[in-house]
Formats: C-alpha cells, structure tokens, sequence
C-alpha cells in the first residue's frame, strides 16, 4: 500500500488544490483466500525481529555444547588464515625473516584468528595493539613513535566482556573507521575501566554486517552468524534426537488379553499384582529360554518400525544449514557428498571462492593497519613498496599441482615457440612455477643468464629437438648432466615418430591411404607426448598393436622439409589390441613381406630412409643377416654382402688384437697429455665414423675443469677415464646429431660425444662431452 499526492488540473486556470489517495499494488483474492489481506495459513506467517545477537548467554550455551555450531563459529575463520599473507618488499632477506619472525613470536595469527572466531559468535570483538612504551592509549597511534621491537602483539576482548563502544563517533571523512565509535573501554572481569583506547590502536573484528539502523541498536557492532542459523539449527537439532529416539521402538511387542481393563478398574490389589508377577515371570522366561506362555485366547504381535525416508528428512535440514553458513556439508559435517554423480568438487570450489572473497573483506583491512607497525617494529623503517600477497586458500591435490604445471608450462612453451620470449624469459618463467607445481627448481641463474637474448628461431634453425630448451651442448659442451635419451626425449617441441615392425625377419607394412606408398606405422608427436609415447600410441591406432618392446633407432635429418625429422624406432614383439590387425582407416592392405620384396615396392619416403638407420643398428649389434640391398647403399659391406660389425674394434679373426692395439695408442695418447701437449689425434680409432663426414681420427684433449679429461676425473673420479675411453675406441653408436655434428658412442653404460672439428682440411673427431649412467 502506498500514499501519494495527486495534483487536479482543469483547462481552464491552474489550480492548487490537492487531495491524498491510497493505491494499492499487492495481489488479493478474497473468494479463494489468497494474497494480502485475507484469512490463510501463509498470512498468518509472522517474522518478528528477536536480536539473537543480544543473548549472550544463549549463544555461550551454543557454542560450547553443539559441534555444528563450533563448525560454524570456526571454519571460515580457520580456513581464511591457514594461509597467511607474505610481506612484499624489495628488502634483503634476512629483513623478511624478522618480520616473519616478529609475527610469530608475538603469536600474531593465533590472535587475529581468535578475534575472528568472537566476532563472529557475538558479533563485535577488538583486538588491542599493544606497543612497548606507548602507555597513553587514548593518544591516536602515532607511526613515528613505534620503536624497533616494541609491538607485543594484540589483546583479544569480545563485545560482551571486555570491550565497550564510546558513544562519540569518528567525524574525519579521510579515516577508514568513519561513522564508527571514537574511543573503547577495555574493562576487566568485575567490570571496572582499565583502559579507554583511541579506536586508531583497536582493529575490529565483526560477524555480519548490518544496515545502518540495526548497525546503531548494536551499538555499531555486526550481527552473530549463530542468530542467521538459529532456527535451522533448532529444527536439526529437534529431528536429531527424535530419529534417536525412535530406535527405541524399532521393535514393539503387543500382547492382548481378555478383560484387562476390568481387571485394573474393580480388581483388587492381588488381582494385579499376580498380573504383574505373572508378566515378570513370562519376561524372564523369554529372556533366558526364548519361551514365552500365555493363556489360552491370548494374542502375542511383534511390530517393526521401518526408518526409510528419515535420511531424506535429515539430509534436507543438513543443506539447509550448509546453506545459511556458507560451508559445504563435506567441511561442516565432515561427511562425504551426496547424490546422483556427487563429487563435492563444486562445492568446495564455491566455498573457496567465498572463503578467499571473505579474506579480502574481512582480513586484508587487518593486515593493513597492522603492516606498518610490523615493519616498524622489525626494521625501524617503513619502505615504501612495502605489499603483501596471499596464497590460494585451497591446497591443490598432487594430480592437480601437476596438471597446473603441465598446462603452464605448455603455454609458456608454445609462447616461447612461437619467439614470444627470449630463452631467458623462458626460464625464469618455469622457475617461477617451482612453488605450486613442485619442479624446474634445479633452473639456475646461470641457466637463466645463459638464455639472454636467445630465441627460438635460432635454436630451432640448428633442427635438433633438444637444443631448443635444453641449451644445447656444442664443441666443449658437458652433458654430463642428466640429458634424456632419444626414447626419453621430453619433446616439448612436437615432431614426427616412425616404427618398424618386425616378425621373424619379415616387415609388416601397409598402404597410405592418401597414397604415397607403403608404409609402417608412424604419426604427429602430440603436444606434451614423449616419442616413444607417441610410437607406442601410432602403432596401436593404426595397427591396433600394442609394443612390448620399441627400440629407439635415431632420428632422422636427411629428409626434406615436407617430413620432418622424425624419431624413429624398432618393434619386434607386439601383442594385439583388439584381437586382430585393425586400423583407424589411414592404412590398408595389411601384409608381412621379406625384406627382399621392398626393392619391388613403391615405399613412404620416410619409411625408405627409415630402413637406413636399421641398417646402421644391425651393423653396430653385430647383426650378419643381409636385410635388403635398399637399407643404406653406403652402409659398408663385407665380401659376402653382410652388414660388418660396429665400433672401431675391427671384426675377423683379428679384432681383439685390433682392440688391443688401439687402446694401447689411446695410452700412449694420454701419457702425451700427461706430459704437457694439450690434445693428441689417433689416426684411425675407428672405421664407422668417416660416413658422418669427418675422418675415422679422434683427438683427446688434457682440457681443464670444465671440459676434456681432467674434467672427467674430476667430476667422477679417476677410475672413469678408462671406461669413457674403452666406449670411445670399442663403443656403439647410439646416435647422430647432425645440427650439431656430433656422435653418441656407448659401451657398458658408459656414454661419449665426439663432434666433428674441422680446421681448415683437418677433419677429426674430438672427444668433448660423456654421460654416464
């Protein structure tokens, strides 16, 4: 209902005159009962205002004998400064460490947590800051007079026992606390004064806010949360103990009898006590034998409650509550979610979003006013890009901490792909990320410095998947670090995989559908695969196989830009995926053939050069079959036409005294070295290394800490010269990197680099990098 003015205008000359009308606007229908104003059950509904908060006693009694109350009261609070805010400032860190310090010495979160906790239960509480030296509380705080180490931390009293508003209120519009009580009395437990505090050294803690009016008759103090919950918790709490009581008529036993009734109404005192000895003796009987003896004519009923439907019941008051608090029933009740597909996730991410919303209402104007104090007190000055942040108030899972990292670190790659970023940039981003995600700690600033001004054009020019981002290892470079082997290869820059499948000496090939040929199994390495992941994943959807075993062979670089370089591997032993050789429709024709039947064949491009880097594997492991004349036509050859053996050991008859022999120049080599030359060429150390371009000469060199023997003896002890030369002279090569010219030997775990150093027509091949395990 509504009054208004009305104003009556005529044509003729305006007049003044005005009468008041009532308008109504609500709906009401009389006949049927409903709406405004007529005589039905939701009319009858009556909110009268009950200042819950005003009851101290009661909402003592609360929060010390009901748990969901406790919950209530603590949670939030809890939650919202389980992680505490971290000081920002461009200051040494030994300064950071006592100002944090500082803060628990004077067990500042406990206190400002207490204060929450009380103003939420009674809806106002202070916290005094109590400065060393500073007596004359009524005195505004005053910056300039806090001595270094002289905050002692804060004084929690609550609204009802120990902190009374002032009824003088703060009239500077340029203070945060306008509108609000000048001055509190802090009084002791007979009630008497102590103290009277200047509002400028009292921070307030309140539970919900109030509008202006109500905000008055609390004497500007908040609300209880318990006074917004009170009427759920009664109606739970009500249906609680009454489903409790109702296990103890789960089972009823009626016995009926003839003429009960008379016998109370005109029997005799005997009459029912026999009734009653009777009754006793029929329970003991039961009891201790399972009999039980009635009368004849008599009827014996057992009744069963049945409790379905009272969870229902139960679990619909329990959201009622979740929802008047703000806390999920996972962390008030301590219980798991339910319902149909229920996880919980949504709730508690709602939670949290209210939880760190709450903190930036309710905790930042702490930190704020208690900041320069803390700086003062700890360091004597107040810097002026003094800050301070929050951690999330949630505790990611390890699954989620590595999924955040993943999708981080995928975005800065394809940013730093895509030369959005130096190298530089680069790291000191994943750097960035080693708190949340748990990884890329060990980036050290020298790492860091060492990427200034590179891009990635620069190292993707060079055409080696690790040089990228793992800041490559040129002539001199040291791998001895823990560089991954190709089937290992990270491959955060996505390429190509090939797979060679082999059956007792047979190739299993297929058609292309888009018709380039014949072809194994191969494909695109997908953003955050490794290339045996992605071998493995390309063999089981286009051959439906699943690999036992993929041997990785090296990567090819002689392609043309249309294919890549991809990674390629062997399988000799896969198990079928779904019963049979299936496909996903790119290839067809499914066939095992000799190796002699590919000279007849129109091959993939990729998977012709493929079979050259087999070719190369079987010759190193000693392998005699003759494959195919198409592997490698430069691959060398014995007299029969048989792959020769591998390493610069030599094969025939002659080969462990060939072995000998070099290893006797290699000491020879190292006793110059020892003597005072600084590098020794071997002529002829080996006979497989001349088809990489060089000579098969190989140049030691003394060096220093950082490269060449000594370098190795240092790093991994003396005994670890031999074997890195037994893998030079006798090793196999695992791997070529043309980018970067550089050979990959390896013999009994044991791992050298040679790369090519070419000065002027001097060819040779020198010793500069090793890993080892």
């Amino acid at each position: 209902m509504a009054t208004v003015k009305l104003k009556a205008v005529s044509r003729g000359t305006p007049t003044t005159s005005t009468h008041l009308a009532r308008t109504s606007d609500a709906f009401s229908n009389p006949a049927a009962r409903l709406g405004v104003g007529t005589q039905n059950l939701m009319q009858a509904t009556e909110y009268p205002l009950m200042r819950l908060t005003q009851n101290y006693q009661l909402l003592n009694s609360l929060y010390r004998g009901n748990w969901i109350v406790q919950n209530v009261i603590n949670t939030i609070p809890e939650d919202i400064t389980k992680k505490w805010f971290k000081v920002t400032s461009n200051v040494a860190p030994d300064m950071l460490s006592k100002l944090n310090k500082l803060m628990r010495t004077t067990r500042l979160r406990k206190s400002v947590l207490e204060g929450m906790k009380w103003g939420r239960l009674y809806g106002g509480a202070i916290g005094l800051i109590l400065i060393d030296g500073q007596d004359d509380l009524e005195k505004p705080l005053n910056l300039d007079e806090i001595m270094p180490d002289s905050f002692r931390g804060l004084y929690i009293v609550d609204r009802w026992n120990g902190a009374y508003p002032s009824m003088s209120l703060v009239s500077d519009i340029n203070d945060p606390n306008y509108g609000y009580p000048e001055f509190y009395e802090i009084r002791n437990e007979a009630g008497s004064v102590q103290y009277k505090a200047h509002h400028s050294r009292c921070i307030r803690f309140i539970g919900r806010e109030l509008p202006w009016v109500e905000r008055v008759a609390e004497l500007h103090w908040g609300q209880s949360e318990i006074e917004a919950i009170y009427e759920e918790i009664v109606k739970h709490d009500n249906v609680s103990a009454n489903i409790a009581s109702l296990t103890f008529k789960a089972n009823q036993t009626v016995l009926t009898m003839d003429n009960i009734d008379q016998m109370f109404a005109i029997g005799g005192g005997e009459v029912q006590r026999r009734f009653w000895n009777q009754m006793q003796a029929i329970s003991v009987l039961e009891s201790n034998l399972g009999t039980r003896i009635l009368n004849k004519g008599d009827t014996l009923q057992q009744y069963q409650y049945t409790f379905a439907g009272l969870a229902d019941v139960y679990n619909a008051l329990m959201m009622d509550i979740t929802g008047a608090s703000h806390i999920p029933a996972t962390k008030l009740f301590g219980r798991s979610p339910a319902g149909m597909n229920a996880t919980g996730e949504s709730d508690l991410q709602n939670y949290y979003d209210y939880a760190e919303e709450r903190r930036e209402i309710e905790l930042s104007p702490v930190v704020e006013q208690l900041l320069p104090i803390l700086a003062l007190s700890a360091w004597g000055v107040l810097p002026d890009d003094i800050d301070y942040v929050y951690d999330n108030v949630r505790n990611p899972t390890e699954s989620e901490k590595a999924e955040i990292a993943h999708k981080k670190s995928m975005t800065l790659i394809e940013v730093f792909n895509a030369n959005g970023m130096t190298q530089e940039a680069f790291l000191k981003e994943l750097k960035a990320l080693s708190d949340e995600s748990g990884m890329y700690a060990s980036i050290t600033d020298e790492m860091i410095a060492e990427g200034a001004g590179v891009w990635a054009k620069d190292l993707q020019s060079m055409n080696d998947p690790m040089m990228g981002l793992m800041g490559g290892a040129g002539v001199g470079g040291d791998i001895d670090a823990d560089l991954p082997s190709m089937a290992q290869d990270t491959s955060l820059a996505p390429g190509t995989v090939g797979i060679i499948v082999m059956k007792d000496g047979k190739f299993l090939i297929a058609k292309r559908s888009d018709g380039q040929g014949w072809a194994s199994a191969g494909g695109h390495i997908d953003l955050g695969e490794t290339p045996e992941q992605a071998a493995r994943r390309e063999l089981q959807e286009e051959f439906g196989l699943l690999a036992e075993n993929l041997v990785p062979l090296n990567q090819l670089n002689t392609l043309s830009e249309e294919y890549g370089s991809p990674h390629i591997f062997l399988c000799t032993k896969c198990g079928k995926n779904r019963g049979e050789i299936a496909t996903d429709g790119e290839m067809s024709d499914f066939t095992l053939v000799e190796p002699s039947a590919l000279k007849t064949i129109d091959l993939f491009p990729p998977f012709k050069e493929s079979l050259g880097l087999l070719a190369d594997y079987l010759a190193r492991d000693g392998e005699t079959t003759r494959v195919t004349d198409d592997f490698d036509p430069d691959q060398p050859r014995d007299g029969d036409g048989k792959f020769g053996s591998g390493g610069g050991s030599g094969s025939g008859e002659n080969g462990e005294s060939s072995s000998a022999e070099k290893h006797k120049q290699v000491e020879n080599a190292i006793e110059r070295l020892s003597a005072g030359e600084s590098e020794v060429t071997i002529s002829n150390l080996r006979d497989d290394l001349e088809r990489y371009g060089g000579t098969n000469d190989i140049t030691l060199i003394q060096g220093d800490k950082k490269k060449g023997l000594v370098h190795i003896e240092e790093r991994h002890g003396a005994e670890t010269v031999p074997k890195v030369i037994d893998a030079v002279v006798d090793g196999n090569i695992v791997k070529y990197v043309a980018a970067k010219k550089t050979i990959h030997v390896e013999k009994d775990g044991y791992e050298a680099v040679l790369s090519l150093d070419e000065h002027g027509e001097k060819k040779t091949w020198l010793l500069t990098g090793w890993k080892i395990g």
